[in-house]
């Protein structure tokens, strides 16, 4: 999976794919910050890539753009 940061600020980006009432989020979640002007390839665990979809979601470093997208395989 790739992130592109084409904006003047950095990004926080969380990639999950767990189940509405899962407790622990460490096996189905991955976070990470993207630079500005980036490109950020992220590598998913195994079993994160053996589920159909993964939900991203990106906000700048202030929460002035907020965005979410579910990714289907």
């Amino acid at each position: 999976m790739t992130i592109n940061n084409t904006g003047e600020t950095y990004l926080k980006a969380r990639v999950t794919n767990c189940a509405e009432l899962a407790l622990s989020t460490q096996e189905c979640t991955k976070m990470m910050n993207v630079m500005p002007g980036r490109q950020l390839t992220i590598d998913l665990p195994d079993n994160m890539r053996s589920k159909p979809f993964v939900d991203v979601y990106l906000d700048t470093y202030r929460d002035k753009y907020s965005e979410s997208v579910r990714l289907l395989k």
